[in-house]
């Protein structure tokens, strides 16, 4: 079944604020993330919640949709990580209460917005000149391909299980290195 974003996720932009030294929720940032959309640091909390609408705080299962720049991706806001907010780089993708369409597994939607095909076809549709950026319209009409709910759960599996392989992978060729360096270290001296 085929759908848009706009049926079956709220659609807003993330929050403009002014990250402080000490807060109660971390203010995501486009600067937290690599170029695939994982988190690459600590998240400190630097936002205080006492000038933020409630609205704005991340929910379990929200899916943040970098649109500004070079650097798109989407990314799943999940349980464990700290209460955070969304900067203007994101959009933030709620999924609709009250929705007639099938379920949708996030983990799903996460693989779908980040697959080449879906990133190649919203930069086109990307505008600005110095930089570019994908209006909440054209994430809004983006039509989304639904299979039935076990084949979306298994796809988001085998999406996080590739993602895990990739970061032990690096992890891996990190310590190669380090092993080798040592070892070439110890043969000068």
């Amino acid at each position: 079944m085929k759908v848009t974003l706009k049926d079956i996720y709220e659609i807003h932009t993330g929050l403009f604020a002014r990250p402080e030294k000490l807060g109660d929720v971390t203010y995501l940032q486009a600067r937290h993330f690599d170029e695939e959309g994982n988190l690459v640091c600590e998240l400190e909390k630097d936002l205080s919640t006492s000038e933020i609408n409630p609205k704005h705080i991340l929910n379990q299962g929200d899916l943040l949709y970098a649109a500004k720049g070079n650097k798109n991706f989407a990314f799943l806001y999940t349980e464990g990580l700290v209460p955070a907010v969304a900067s203007t780089s994101f959009f933030v993708l709620r999924p609709k209460v009250n929705q007639s369409i099938k379920k949708v597994v996030p983990e799903y939607m996460l693989w779908y917005l980040n697959q080449p095909k879906t990133m190649d076809y919203l930069k086109s549709m990307a505008k600005g000149t110095s930089m570019l950026s994908i209006s909440k319209q054209t994430l809004a009409d983006l039509e989304v391909e639904i299979p039935v709910e076990s084949i979306q759960e298994k796809i988001g599996a085998i999406n996080a299980l590739r993602k895990q392989e990739k970061k032990i992978i690096h992890q891996l060729e990190v310590l190669k290195d380090q092993f080798i360096q040592s070892r070439l270290l110890k043969v000068i001296k």
